[in-house]
């Protein structure tokens, strides 16, 4: 998992070596202002201060953590479990007096701002109102903040185009390309849909299909070449998201309110397959 998502990190940014070391401020800036700043403070006073001396394991292994997201080539999300200690020895230590009188000052203004940061990352706006961006860095903001924009629409899309089939003819099991697809209907779909499967990532070991189950497979309107391999017969019932706008860069950005290959631009495939899933399965694993 660790090479795979180096590699898909590398060529995103052009180079691994580069992208390894990016982790760690990338890591600190996802705590935020005060807490990137509390992360800092706490980490050097583990190290310095007599008062946190019996806590100093936790400064060792954040850094084992941290060195082995880095030297593995990891996400920047992976030694976040870790924060809340170092930014609780950040604040004990500035609490207590650790921190100058000056440094004291500086946290109102460090705290209004980091609610601003807050309060400009929560989804506050309709669905549509959110405009297509045009350039990687209102990508970013709004992959953030509108993550979850198109889930619901897709789950009841996903719903109606099993409705309208035949009884005979519906799937007994769902099959995606993409874990955050497999995610969102298992969540939004949990009364209405069948089991939902996927072999993309850790979700490919929570389950397959049973026995020999026609499935609706749900994948890249664009590239259908792992349901044209794993299924003898195939009937395309249906598009989500057909009618959204256009993308930038489009292996690297997402529509304005749906990410293509998880929300938006979704093939609906019914799937009759070749050989038991208990065979086709360890096929498709997509790591």
């Amino acid at each position: 998992m660790a090479a795979a998502e180096a590699d898909r990190r590398g060529r995103l940014r052009g180079r691994l070596r580069r992208g390894r070391w990016i982790l760690i401020p990338a890591a600190i800036s996802g705590a935020g202002i005060l807490g990137a700043i509390l992360l800092v403070y706490g980490a050097w006073r583990l190290a310095r201060s007599q008062f946190l001396r019996r806590y100093r394991f936790v400064l060792v292994a954040a850094v084992v953590v941290v060195a082995a997201v880095v030297i593995s080539g990891g996400r920047a999300t992976y030694p976040s479990g870790l924060f809340a200690v170092l930014i609780a020895a950040g604040a004990v230590e500035a609490t207590r007096g650790g921190a100058r009188r000056w440094a004291r000052w500086a946290v109102t203004p460090v705290v209004v701002a980091s609610m601003a940061l807050v309060s400009a990352t929560i989804p506050y706006k309709p669905a549509d109102t959110v405009t297509v961006p045009t350039t990687i860095y209102p990508v970013a903001v709004n992959m953030a903040v509108y993550g979850q924009f198109g889930w619901p629409g897709l789950s009841r899309e996903v719903e109606g185009a099993i409705a309208a089939l035949p009884p005979d003819r519906r799937p007994r099991a769902i099959v995606t390309d993409f874990y955050w697809t497999s995610s969102a209907l298992e969540y939004y779909g949990r009364d209405a849909l069948p089991p939902v499967y996927s072999y993309n990532r850790g979700y490919y070991y929570f389950g397959r299909p049973a026995g020999s189950a026609v499935v609706l497979w749900i994948g890249d309107r664009d590239d259908l070449t792992r349901p044209r391999a794993a299924c003898a017969e195939m009937t395309r019932i249906g598009t989500v998201g057909g009618d959204l706008p256009g993308v930038v860069a489009r292996q690297l950005v997402m529509h304005h309110i749906g990410f293509p290959v998880s929300s938006a631009g979704l093939a609906l495939v019914l799937c009759t397959p070749r050989a038991p899933w208990a065979q086709t399965w360890p096929t498709l694993d997509k790591i």
